[in-house]
């Protein structure tokens, strides 16, 4: 079964992409591309 949920992205002073899901309280990932986090947050 798969879900669609929103996330929130945003880039970091240092450069990394920081994903969250709102839904689930501390629920959040990061990557050094969107794509990487994007896949880390599955």
């Amino acid at each position: 079964m798969h879900y669609q949920l929103p996330i929130l992205a945003e880039k970091d002073e240092d450069g990394f992409y920081v994903v969250e899901c709102p839904v689930f309280s501390g629920c959040y990932s990061q990557g050094k591309t969107m794509e990487e986090a994007l896949i880390n947050i599955r």
